[in-house]
């Protein structure tokens, strides 16, 4: 595929759909709460968590200790007067994910996209701002664990993409396994300037993908140009 020999790829909202039905996901959390000390409704759920989100977003922006299991359900419940241990809160935030999992599925056009990828002959590192735990279970429940020749997460190596380190580890684990020797040879994917974009700064092209357009179709003009390079 022209001069590319390795993508890196995003996860979440570009190989993995995180749109799920929000509205079970709420009950089921809900429940988990309740049952585990902190009683609340689904309405209260959806509403705190949205809260929670935001803040930690803000206050642990570049800090991959927003990845933690249980910091987002411990601040739930602080919100809500109850206390939680850290133990208690990742237990919480484990079985929350269990429920989340079910609606975890590929974009459309994930899948081709990745076994042409493959077919072209390029290496496939993924690159996420998430933990190990959540990342490799939602890999393996879709299946695309067999397209992805390396994974590097946040929590694993101590930094978020937007500061641009994962991609350098990339870089450097595909320059020992001798799948490129120059920056020009990798292509980034994602779908947020602000963290995958941070990859132009080591000299990589990067794509952005436009949510509003249907992932098929993003992913074929992404195939057309690297079959036209």
């Amino acid at each position: 595929m022209g001069n590319f020999k390795v993508l890196i790829t995003d996860w979440g909202n570009t190989l993995c759909s995180t749109s799920v039905n929000y509205e079970n996901i709420a009950e089921s959390a809900a429940g988990i709460f309740t049952k585990n000390g902190v009683p609340m409704s689904a309405t209260d759920y959806a509403r705190i968590s949205n809260e929670v989100r935001l803040e930690l977003r803000k206050e642990l922006a570049g800090d991959i200790k927003r990845h933690s299991l249980g910091i987002h359900e411990k601040r739930i419940a602080t919100k809500l007067g109850k206390e939680l241990t850290a133990e208690a809160a990742a237990a919480i935030d484990r079985q929350i994910f269990d429920a989340y999992l079910q609606y975890c599925h590929p974009r459309g056009g994930a899948k081709h996209f990745l076994e042409e990828i493959r077919k072209g002959g390029l290496k496939v590192i993924l690159v996420s701002n998430s933990n190990l735990f959540k990342l490799s279970n939602e890999i393996r429940k879709i299946g695309f664990d067999k397209y992805l020749d390396d994974v590097i997460c946040s929590e694993a190596c101590g930094h978020e993409k937007s500061e641009g380190t994962p991609y350098r580890l990339a870089m450097e684990k595909a320059f020992k396994k001798k799948w490129a020797s120059k920056a020009s040879e990798f292509l980034v994917i994602g779908d947020r300037e602000e963290e995958d974009g941070a990859a132009r700064k080591l000299g990589i092209k990067v794509v952005i993908l436009n949510s509003a357009l249907p992932s098929e179709a993003e992913f074929d003009k992404i195939l057309g140009e690297l079959l036209s390079v």
